[in-house]
């Protein structure tokens, strides 16, 4: 092999709400000098600097690989499927002169054969003094993609899809279909008291009644008995005047008979 890399996976720690760097050590073991290449599955999540260089006989190479700012972090029972790819390839005496992205045009054309490769996977590891016994999946991504150099922007969030509000909708279809609640005992009690007064009204209208109608039952009866005394006085007017008694008499006589008819 041509390379080794120092350390076999790249573990990130949480949380990643912030950008998280991790170093990633790729030394030559070649008797030549080697070009290398960064590649990973999630090449917009990833920035590594540098992503592509060469490394002389026995030397090494620090590379920087950034995982950008998430809007929240993963549940914490997310697997991370993220790996990287490191490619190299030895730099024969023929292709001194060029530089590596030169040398990999070539090389990715018409002789993939000498290519070399070491995978390495991505592990999310929980806060510092946490421990959430999860690992990377073993499963083998799509596909590698060219890792950027440069630091790309956070991806805006998508909005999320509120549920329907069915607590509300719930409360409205039980206040429309809740019966309306009987009157409480203190409206009883006035409605009974406002009864009583009108039946009270009645009966005193009806004794009121009664009374006009007895009154006038005696006002006709006294009058019947007036005009009862008047004829029997002017009969005995009529008889007495024959006789010589006089007019004022027989007044004061129908004044006192009129008078003992309304009393009794």
């Amino acid at each position: 092999m041509h390379i080794a890399l120092e350390p076999t996976e790249l573990g990130f720690r949480r949380p990643f709400t912030q950008e998280v760097t991790q170093s990633l050590t790729i030394k030559n073991n070649h008797y030549e000098p080697v070009a290398f290449k960064v590649k990973t599955t999630a090449p917009k999540q990833y920035c590594v600097r540098p992503n592509s260089g060469r490394i002389e006989a026995g030397q090494s190479v620090t590379v920087k690989v950034l995982l950008q700012a998430m809007k929240e972090d993963p549940p914490a029972d997310f697997r991370c499927r993220d790996k990287f790819l490191v490619q190299s390839v030895a730099i024969t005496a023929d292709k001194e002169s060029q530089n590596a992205t030169e040398i990999w045009a070539y090389v990715d054309k018409n002789d993939k054969g000498a290519i070399e490769e070491r995978k390495i996977r991505v592990v999310f590891l929980p806060v510092e003094g946490e421990f959430n016994g999860l690992g990377a999946s073993t499963s083998r991504p799509p596909s590698y993609q060219e890792a950027s150099s440069t630091t790309r922007p956070t991806p805006a969030a998508k909005p999320e899809s509120k549920p329907d509000d069915y607590t509300a909708r719930a409360e409205t279809i039980s206040h429309l279909t809740t019966p309306s609640t009987s009157p409480p005992n203190s409206d009883l009690a006035l409605q009974l008291a406002e009864t009583r007064q009108q039946l009270a009204k009645l009966r005193k209208q009806l004794a009121d009644q009664e009374a006009s109608g007895l009154l006038q039952r005696n006002v006709s009866s006294s009058n019947e008995k007036a005009v009862s005394g008047g004829q029997l006085a002017a009969q005995m007017d009529m008889q007495a005047a024959p006789d010589g008694v006089p007019v004022k008499i027989v007044a004061v006589l129908c004044l006192v008979s009129f008078l003992l008819a309304l009393l009794f």
